[in-house]
């Protein structure tokens, strides 16, 4: 519940803040609204922060994977061992 509660404070915080930045004057129009080099970090960063999270979601993945097939090989014994490089094997 507490977390519920905090989202949905964020959530109405964003839309207090978000008339306010739309509604300021735009200025320059000629002008680039950010730098090249402030975007290209920017989405450097960003790309970034996605592969660390992608990783980590398929590092979870593979630790539940290799946690399942050891205890099948522990309750099979040793028989579990083709199947499990059949599954390590198959291909996507």
């Amino acid at each position: 519940m507490k977390k519920a509660a905090v989202v949905l404070l964020m959530l109405v915080a964003v839309m207090m803040i978000a008339p306010a930045a739309f509604a300021q004057g735009g200025g320059d129009q000629g002008k680039a609204p950010l730098n090249p080099t402030t975007l290209a970090l920017a989405a450097g960063f960003g790309v970034a922060i996605a592969a660390v999270g992608g990783g980590l979601g398929q590092g979870r993945i593979a630790a539940a994977a290799c946690e399942a097939l050891r205890g099948i090989r522990e309750r099979l014994g040793a028989c579990a061992l083709p199947c499990c490089w059949a599954w390590c094997s198959w291909k996507h």
